[in-house]
């Protein structure tokens, strides 16, 4: 039978599992990141004899966690971005403290890449082991326990299966600072020559291939390990009666990063006085865009339960508009 010890502030609608494996002695110990979207991206441990003496986590939003001391041996193990665990289990000591306090003993896993960690106290039993049920997810977002000089008992905080997750309620609160291209790109030219004593009017029509670009970064590591769709308004350039100037669309889906490309078809009315003639010029402008992004990702879990969590990034983006003809007088016809 495994030795375990409840945690009550471990939400069990969020996470596989409110259980750690050991000891009730020591002092109550949680560092758990989904307020912040992190996930663990390093493990150290310390054993000596038959307890473990300290594990220590680091997050990918930069944070680390030492529950007991860096005493006796050690080993360390680190994640790469989107690799999760595939097994778990977390062994209670096979002996007891002075006190009648289980501890630490040991601890194995093997990830999504098939790799494979473990590291163990001497004198452990069978019965100690306590094995994750963790289909489909293996995400850690942190860790819970007791602890004092020792590890008395470990859990891994890690998420139930998710049904998807989106980016939401995204804005850009820096977008009026950023500059829209001035300099036009020439798509197509043409002469006209009119030698009538009434104006005359023409199409000017031009096609090419174009491609526009949005991306979201990610930031914090758990939009790293999953599929993050997007429902947000994307910057768009337009002209207003100051100018030409950045604003938002309506909300729509999106991939996290999307290019596209596609053929872009212009025209431009083009009129010709009497016994004149003229060059006329049709040009685009490519606006970039650079700029912080803020909002909130939102989880759905496979059992009905959700979760949000505030995020900032950049995002990045490219597009195309029309610009304005221009037309100039080249002498009579």
């Amino acid at each position: 039978m495994s030795h375990l010890v409840e945690f009550s502030d471990i939400d069990t609608d969020i996470f596989c599992t409110n259980q750690a494996s050991g000891g009730s002695g020591g002092s109550k110990k949680e560092f758990v990141k989904l307020d912040k979207g992190a996930v663990m991206t390093k493990i150290q441990a310390w054993k000596e004899g038959w307890r473990f003496h300290g594990v220590k986590m680091w997050m990918s939003d930069g944070t680390a966690q030492l529950f007991g001391s860096q005493d006796g041996d050690t080993s360390s193990f680190s994640l790469s971005n989107g690799e999760m665990l595939r097994d778990l289990y977390i062994q209670a000591s096979g002996e007891k403290s002075s006190g009648g306090y289980y501890r630490l003993g040991g601890i194995s896993f093997r990830t999504t890449k098939g790799r494979e960690w473990g590291f163990f106290a001497k004198n452990l039993k069978e019965d100690g082991k306590y094995f994750y049920d963790m289909p489909n997810s293996g995400i850690v977002c942190g860790m819970f326990g007791r602890c004092g000089s020792d590890v008395d008992c470990l859990g891994f905080a890690i998420l139930n299966p998710i049904e998807k997750a989106r980016l939401v309620d995204v804005t850009y609160p820096n977008l009026g600072m950023v500059q829209v291209a001035n300099t036009p790109i020439v798509v197509a030219t043409s002469e006209y020559r009119n030698g009538t004593s009434v104006e005359q009017s023409y199409t000017m029509s031009e096609s090419r291939t174009v491609t526009t670009e949005c991306t979201w970064s990610v930031t914090t590591g758990l939009e790293m390990t999953l599929t993050v769709n997007v429902s947000a308004g994307v910057p768009m350039v337009a002209e207003v009666d100051t100018g030409a100037s950045w604003t938002v669309n309506g909300e729509s889906q999106h991939s996290r990063s999307e290019i596209i490309t596609k053929e872009q078809s212009w025209s431009w009315p083009v009129v010709c006085p009497p016994h004149t003639e003229i060059r006329a010029t049709g040009s685009m402008f490519q606006d970039n865009i650079d700029t912080e992004y803020e909002g909130k990702v939102h989880i759905d879990l496979k059992n009905g339960h959700d979760y949000e969590y505030n995020v900032k990034g950049i995002y990045e983006g490219l597009n195309v508009r029309q610009n304005d003809l221009e037309v100039v007088e080249l002498g009579p016809a």
